[in-house]
């Protein structure tokens, strides 16, 4: 399963992504909303690893996540591992758009445990939309942020 959605914001792609690559922050942007909860990596590079813990499906959640690409002002990427084995990607680039930047925002499945797989097979069309918005969500978030300017973290 892969699903992307965009979105053009007014900041710069450096200021974009010094917002994005600050993974204490996701927690203000990240779906579902208010709890997510992220332990950040000490440095943003690739191979850095880190914990979060998010909700699917009802349950709390453990992902253990690596940074697999680090492009500063381009592109980011990161994969959850969830406790159940499920893998995902997370891709978000950034490409100057006149005065502003176009946010790419794109999650792919790159393994799901058999039974996640038969009930993604099912339900394809309706879980790529509910994972559209989800995407359209965070991007809406990111949007508002970077538009007021990010807020200083506790």
């Amino acid at each position: 399963m892969k699903v992307e959605r965009h979105i053009t914001v007014d900041a710069s792609p450096q200021d974009v992504y010094v917002y994005l690559a600050d993974f204490a922050r996701h927690t203000e942007w990240s779906y579902p909303p208010h709890k997510l909860r992220v332990t950040p990596p000490a440095d943003v590079r690739v191979g850095a690893t880190f914990e979060s813990t998010g909700r699917d499906m009802g349950r709390d959640v453990l992902n253990q996540v690596t940074i697999r690409e680090a492009t500063p002002n381009a592109r980011l990427a990161y994969e959850a591992v969830m406790d159940d084995g499920q893998r995902w990607l997370n891709e978000i680039e950034l490409v100057p758009d006149g005065s502003g930047t176009k946010i790419t925002k794109r999650g792919v499945s790159t393994y799901l445990p058999p039974v996640k797989r038969l009930l993604y097979f099912v339900m394809g069309p309706m879980a790529s939309a509910e994972g559209g918005k989800v995407i359209e969500s965070d991007l809406q978030r990111i949007a508002t942020r970077l538009t007021r300017g990010p807020q200083p973290t506790a």
